[in-house]
């Protein structure tokens, strides 16, 4: 089964492994872009300042980009909450527009602090403070250091799972039956078949025996795992061991049986590499909505009631040292589930591609 998201990943990492060996630094017209977002720091007595600022929130994690013509800022924080973040719970770096590269060695000597989360307006706000060692071209330090100091960035808008951990209302029900041996058919040769389950991170999911979702068969040495906790369902991905391609695990939100109709959600799905020309990261972003909820939908001659829809509008970002590199591919995906039967049907749209429309023929559930 082809899928919108490993479309737009084969595409956009292509593009990454043919730049990340010979990056250039930014232009030097590059002028940053007006929002209420703010970053500032002083070093080497001068004041670095940009509105161009921006911050993805993933499994609990934040990446903080900052973006200016004489260089770039990545910090990466093992962290979504307000508090003081230090030693190996940081990554900070600071990557010149000629390509040189000062880093925080994995969290030695620096300090940031969230001090402010707006979850209407997903925006944070916090102070920072590192002491960067050069790198050479190889990636060892060369003895030389750069100390970055006043750091403070304001209202910085966040992507992604950053969501605020009032609990959600009850579960309305069970649209994605789970059990070893679950099996879904559709049209276009398409299936979904759920094996044993395995633990991960502390969670129990199912194993699919082939891919659905993220597509893991469309990128190497992956697997691809659900499952459902509070009228939230889930799908993962994972690299398989000993690839020569290895991801941490990420999940994605594709239901919250919760909501009303017009209940929204983001789901992200990113991955980061770095190497001597600096950092990539390939970001696919996706905000659903519930369109309809409790309607009745008939397909392929079997009519299923207790059904909701959600439509996902999904988008891709690369970045190389911060800089967006390629182009957006957006797409849509239109999702029926059904009451204790699981996902009756799909359409996925990509952008100059054939729609690709996926109707449930049979199922059997354990």
């Amino acid at each position: 089964m082809k899928n919108k998201f490993l479309g737009l990943f084969v595409f956009l990492f292509a593009l990454v492994s043919v730049v990340s060996c010979d990056t250039e630094p930014l232009d030097e017209g590059l002028e940053p872009i007006s929002n209420d977002s703010a970053f500032s720091v002083k070093f080497n007595n001068n004041t670095y300042s940009t509105n161009n600022v921006s911050a993805i929130a993933i499994q609990g994690n934040i990446t903080l980009t900052a973006e200016h013509n004489s260089g770039v800022f990545v910090f990466m924080i093992e962290g979504d909450q307000a508090g003081v973040y230090s030693g190996n719970d940081l990554n900070m770096s600071y990557i010149t527009s000629s390509g040189e590269t000062y880093t925080n060695l994995g969290g030695s000597g620096a300090t940031l602090a969230i001090t402010v989360i707006n979850y209407q307006q997903k925006t944070i706000t916090g102070t920072f403070n590192f002491t960067g060692a050069k790198l050479s071209e190889s990636g060892v330090p060369t003895g030389e250091t750069l100390a970055f100091t006043q750091g403070v960035f304001t209202n910085v808008l966040v992507t992604g799972n950053l969501v605020n951990p009032d609990p959600e209302e009850p579960t309305s029900g069970d649209y994605f039956p789970m059990a070893v041996g679950n099996t879904w058919n559709y049209t276009n040769d398409a299936s979904l078949v759920l094996g044993a389950t395995q633990v991960v991170n502390g969670k129990t999911y199912y194993k699919e025996t082939n891919s659905f979702f993220i597509g893991a068969m469309e990128w190497p040495d992956l697997e691809e795992f659900v499952r459902k906790e509070n009228g939230i369902y889930y799908s993962m991905v994972k690299s398989v061991p000993n690839s020569d391609n290895p991801i941490q695990p990420q999940e994605i939100i594709i239901l919250k049986d919760n909501l009303a109709v017009g209940g929204t959600w983001t789901s992200t799905f990113s991955l980061t590499y770095s190497d001597e020309d600096g950092v990539g990261i390939l970001t696919v972003n996706s905000d659903y909505v519930i369109e309809q909820k409790d309607v009745t939908l008939t397909v392929n001659g079997t009519t299923y009631q207790n059904v909701i829809k959600v439509k996902s509008t999904d988008s891709s970002v690369l970045t190389i040292n911060g800089v967006p590199f390629g182009e957006d591919l957006p797409g849509t995906t239109e999702t029926w589930f059904a009451k204790d039967i699981g996902i009756i049907k799909m359409k996925s749209v990509v952008e100059s591609e054939p729609d690709e429309i996926y109707d449930l023929t049979t199922y059997t559930l354990n």
